[in-house]
């Protein structure tokens, strides 16, 4: 391969384009920095590896080139991009809080939502699941999490648990501790900073076994647990924690990336405090958290 062509996207022969749809462009603009980030992640077809990162106002989806001092924030160079026909600066992802938009950048061989081909420079709505092709590229859309929510939340009681004055006064100096109970590293990760970025102390387990022991040995503030366990389900998990007399108020978020009624159902019956659908919304966290757990840091533990 000549230097030429690494400077230059291949442009691909019309036999090798994808066939093409329809597709109308969003209306409206994209607004200021959301106030927390998507947390989206990139599965590349073909590929073991996925992208996962934030989304905090916009990115770019093409290929790094420090000969042209040109970066990509989700780059495909090393996934066959110049094969794919990828160029540099191809597309770009775009956050508010509502939605995530996709751009064309006035690509070389075009970006395609879902099938449909993307007028250039013209905004268009991507979804939880959607296909999105530069080039020859193929790319799942995944949200780990989002501003907004948008899916399903069941909470047991309107009524927060709250510390009486004798177990506010036993508690230790230091940030509430959170407990997160997640097999899915990605999504475990995106908890884990979202949680200490807030101020909380995080500990992140992937096995029923591991949350049943940090929980013995140091009883948490709150514990998110994945339903979908491999282990143990998380309705088990919840189960548990229930058994022991001293964890009744102790809240416990369930999390789930299918939202059947009986699945919400035995989630609230094994004593789970809230239920989540995923992709999860960071806003419905964050209340969550104000509701049920308090400041990151009690007051009494504030530095004088």
């Amino acid at each position: 391969m000549t230097d030429d062509s690494r400077r230059t996207t291949r442009r691909l022969t019309p036999q090798q384009r994808p066939p093409t749809g329809n597709l109308q462009p969003a209306t409206g603009h994209t607004k200021d920095l959301p106030a927390l980030p998507w947390m989206v992640r990139f599965e590349i077809m073909g590929q073991v590896l996925a992208i996962q990162l934030a989304v905090p106002s916009k990115i770019v989806i093409g290929r790094t080139d420090p000969e042209t001092n040109t970066a990509a924030d989700v780059d495909l160079g090393p996934f066959r991009g110049t094969e794919s026909g990828v160029s540099r600066r191809h597309a770009e992802i775009q956050a508010n809080e509502q939605h995530l938009l996709v751009v064309d950048l006035g690509s070389t061989n075009g970006t395609r939502l879902n099938g449909h081909r993307l007028l250039a420079h013209e905004p268009y709505r991507l979804r939880h699941g959607d296909t999105l092709s530069v080039g020859l590229a193929e790319l799942k859309v995944f949200f780990a999490m989002q501003p907004v929510h948008e899916g399903v939340k069941v909470s047991k009681s309107n009524i927060p648990p709250v510390l009486n004055q004798e177990e506010e006064e036993t508690q230790e100096v230091g940030p509430r501790r959170i407990l997160v109970v997640d097999s899915d590293a990605e999504m475990a990760e995106a908890l884990n900073g979202l949680l200490d970025g807030l101020g909380y102390s995080v500990t992140v387990t992937a096995s029923a076994g591991d949350a049943m022991r940090n929980i013995a040995t140091q009883l948490p503030h709150a514990v998110f647990v994945d339903l979908n366990m491999p282990d143990f389900p998380g309705t088990d998990i919840c189960r548990m924690i229930r058994s022991d007399l001293s964890r009744q108020q102790l809240p416990v978020f369930i999390l789930s990336k299918v939202s059947k009624d009986e699945d919400i159902k035995s989630a609230m019956d094994a004593g789970a405090t809230l239920f989540l659908s995923k992709p999860v919304g960071m806003n419905e966290l964050v209340e969550a958290l104000n509701t049920y757990v308090g400041d990151p840091t009690p007051p009494s533990t504030l530095p004088e």
